[in-house]
């Protein structure tokens, strides 16, 4: 059995070997087309974009939502520290090269979310499915709404996606399970959470059984806030103008909203 076992403690970073391309198949590139149109709606009315605005994908993942995004009329730059995903989202945009619209094509570098800032100045930023509090550290997980407050233009957005934390305890599960099928294998990963009350984390275990292979087990930690604690490390950054929405219609957060998706403006 094939194991990288951390303890998300200070310095210690485990998303820096965690991820696998099976992974990218399972939860990132499976989101439905509902779901991604509901999404790239969302992103385009509460950011507020212009017509052919440039836009940061903070942790893009295998960049699925930039390519829906781009083929809006949009430019999308994308950074991810996992290569093996930015390698996959380079290579969707040949597969789909000719559905963008003006014949341009998202930009995705492999690089560190808490330090990279785009070269150009985005009139939006966002971070999404859950990439936001993978350090132990509340100032380094500052650090990367930093960056996104220091990649907008004057007046641009963020939006920012994590799980709403009263949800996530009233309705805890301690283990899920999915199943699917990665290049050409059956594939199953078995999820085991618990809360860390003295550290403030949601620890994961993540028992993937890939087909043919040993088991493979990988560890996760995702540090835990309430929404008036997220809304006071976008203020320390300088954002203006915070709301928080429990899902895509833009309804206003509940204790009962499943995530936690938050704007905020860069001051003029």
């Amino acid at each position: 059995m094939q194991s990288t076992d951390v303890t998300a403690g200070p310095g210690n970073e485990w998303w820096k070997s965690f991820h696998l391309p099976e992974m990218a198949d399972l939860f990132l590139d499976a989101r439905l087309p509902e779901v991604l149109r509901d999404t790239t709606g969302f992103l385009m009315r509460e950011l507020r974009l212009p017509p052919a605005a440039h836009v940061y994908d903070q942790c893009c993942g295998s960049g699925s939502l930039s390519i829906a995004l781009t083929k809006q009329g949009l430019k999308l730059t994308g950074a991810d520290l996992c290569k093996e995903y930015v390698d996959r989202a380079n290579a969707a945009t040949v597969v789909e090269g000719d559905e963008f619209t003006d014949g341009s094509k998202p930009e995705f570098f492999c690089a560190d979310a808490f330090e990279f800032v785009p070269s150009m100045p985005c009139d939006g930023v966002f971070n999404w499915y859950s990439s936001f509090g993978y350090s132990s550290d509340d100032q380094r997980n500052q650090s990367m709404l930093m960056r996104a407050f220091e990649s907008l233009k004057p007046g641009g957005w963020l939006a920012l996606d994590i799980p709403n934390l009263p949800f996530l305890l009233r309705s805890f599960q301690t283990e899920m399970k999915h199943e699917g099928v990665s290049q050409g294998r059956n594939v199953s990963v078995v999820r085991q959470s618990r809360i860390d009350i003295d550290e403030g984390l949601l620890r994961q275990t993540w028992t993937w059984q890939i087909e043919n292979e040993a088991p493979i087990i990988r560890y996760s930690a995702l540090r835990l806030y309430l929404p008036h604690q997220i809304k006071r490390m976008l203020e320390g950054c300088g954002f203006q103008a915070i709301t928080m929405f429990g899902d895509l219609a833009s309804t206003a957060i509940e204790l009962d909203s499943p995530r936690l998706i938050i704007t905020a403006q860069r001051p003029e």
